[in-house]
């Protein structure tokens, strides 16, 4: 019984790991395929607020308050990938 769940176990990380490794292929390809994107609304939003956070290292406050408008979970993720790789945001994507 034992053998039986750990091959169990062992093919169902094996799924979960391939369907991470598709998703992050099409969202790969969709960056590459949209090389003039440009942030509007929400976007624009989240960009801005995780150039902050990857400047700043701290959550930015909105008109001197802190906010809750928007969650911080994305932007620090998005920031930090920022910080990793030396991005400036959506400045990087249109400075030319």
């Amino acid at each position: 019984m034992r053998i039986v769940c750990s091959a169990r176990r062992s093919r169902h990380r094996r799924l979960a790991a391939a369907l991470i490794a598709v998703a992050v292929v099409v969202r790969l390809g969709y960056v590459v395929a949209t090389p003039g994107y440009t942030p509007i609304h929400d976007d624009h939003a989240y960009d801005r607020l995780a150039v902050a956070v990857a400047s700043t290292g701290a959550y930015p406050l909105d008109n001197g308050r802190p906010t809750a408008y928007r969650p911080p979970g994305y932007p620090y993720v998005l920031g930090g990938l920022y910080a990793l790789t030396g991005a400036r945001g959506h400045a990087d994507t249109t400075a030319s």
